[in-house]
């Protein structure tokens, strides 16, 4: 048998075990993320192409807020986001093998008041991740936090 017939032999069996693997899921967006002041709260919220699981962690040292979540492809304009209230800064990323992050930094000790998701409304095509935080004394804070872990990369806004 000659090498061409053995070269699209080969083809053909890679081309077939791809196509029985089946089309390849894309990773959830997060498409939009946004501060807003309301009596008593700071509200972070975090527009995603689809719901996803999160977990949201109190850090010291600095002070910050980290919202983990699972690996997404983020799809926001490069535009500087302008953060409010309890937020003195906010950076986005992923790590490797540990899906992705959003790190909101404190001006001062706050606690998350409630986290829920808002279903897509007519005209908006996105869920709506939202993230409410208040105010909270330093002990209080401590007593919930962990200290912050080595510097992760993630990209800054």
């Amino acid at each position: 048998m000659s090498r061409k017939f053995c070269r699209i032999g080969l083809a053909a069996a890679i081309l077939a075990l791809a196509a029985q693997a089946g089309p390849v899921a894309a990773e959830p967006a997060a498409t939009g993320m946004r501060f807003g002041e309301h009596p008593g709260k700071t509200r972070f919220v975090l527009d995603l192409s689809e719901r996803v699981a999160f977990e949201t962690v109190s850090e010291t040292a600095p002070e910050r807020i980290v919202l983990r979540l699972p690996a997404l492809s983020w799809s926001l304009d490069g535009k500087p986001i302008p953060v409010r209230g309890l937020v003195k800064s906010v950076r986005q990323g992923s790590e490797t093998g540990q899906g992705a992050r959003v790190v909101l930094e404190l001006r001062r000790p706050a606690k998350v008041a409630s986290a829920y998701y808002m279903a897509p409304a007519p005209g908006l095509p996105h869920f709506r991740l939202v993230i409410d935080l208040a105010e909270t004394d330093a002990a209080s804070f401590a007593a919930v936090s962990r200290p912050a872990g080595p510097p992760a990369r993630v990209a800054a806004l």
